[in-house]
């Protein structure tokens, strides 16, 4: 049995219909327009493909096409209007009065409204705040990018459930990762037999400014990995004289 046979019986929802039918014996469609308000036009076409049916109405029976074109149309106005009201309770949302008085709404219906947002201390909150502090980690951008109104306009599209901390919370947050961080690289460093310090100097791009960086090397055998941390890094004020990199190492 081929394909369209098997399929005969599935729902055709074009308005070309109204002027054919389908015989799945045959694999043909009869085109049933009235000729002189008497006779059938009972033209067979192979298959049941809207498109040849219609290019037979447009060939061999123009005001019928006319009426066709005419219905789909209508029929294409009314889908975009409902989906133009669709959009606008999606968009507007429950007013006040409705969220007071409509306390028992489904989740179905939350997400819907999109009215809800994760909790502060849920899971899903805690583990996409601390993705973006690890990004802001990993970038070195600023942490005023989280204030940008195209940054949160960028999260709320991805995830609109997602809600932003302004940037003080941020470097709030970024100082107890430092903390962590730091008694962790002690706790690594307690560990190890040998290590070595390291001292480098080096110039933004554009000769802005320059920095000197302490660092650590080792290997921990624990993890049986080698690790290179950063353990301070200074400002080397202008002109960068022997004595404005004393004074770091001072510090």
């Amino acid at each position: 049995m081929s394909l369209s046979k098997l399929f005969a019986g599935k729902k055709r929802n074009s308005s070309v219909w109204k002027w054919f039918k389908y015989d799945a014996s045959s694999d043909k469609s009869v085109c049933l327009v009235l000729l002189d308000g008497e006779k059938v036009c009972n033209t067979k076409l192979c298959g049941k493909n809207p498109t040849n049916l219609k290019l037979h109405l447009a060939r061999n029976h123009k005001s019928v096409h006319v009426e066709l074109e005419e219905s789909e149309l209508k029929k294409l106005s009314e889908k975009k209007q409902t989906g133009i009201k669709r959009k606008a309770v999606d968009e507007n949302g429950p007013t006040l009065l409705e969220s007071s008085s409509n306390q028992n709404q489904t989740l179905i219906q939350c997400i819907n409204r999109r009215n809800t947002a994760w909790p502060i201390n849920s899971h899903e909150h805690k583990i996409r705040l601390n993705s973006l502090i690890q990004m802001i980690i990993a970038t070195c951008n600023p942490v005023t990018l989280v204030d940008n109104a195209s940054f949160r306009k960028l999260v709320n599209t991805l995830d609109y459930k997602s809600s932003l901390p302004a940037s003080a919370k941020i470097t709030s947050l970024l100082n107890e990762e430092f903390t962590v961080l730091t008694r962790k690289l002690r706790d690594f460093i307690s560990e190890v037999r040998r290590f070595t310090i390291c001292l480098d100097g080096w110039t933004k791009k554009g000769l802005t400014a320059s920095f000197l960086g302490i660092s650590v090397c080792f290997f921990h055998f624990k993890s049986e990995k080698p690790i290179h941390a950063l353990l301070n890094l200074y400002l080397v004020k202008h002109p960068h004289t022997g004595e404005q990199i004393a004074n770091c190492f001072e510090k």
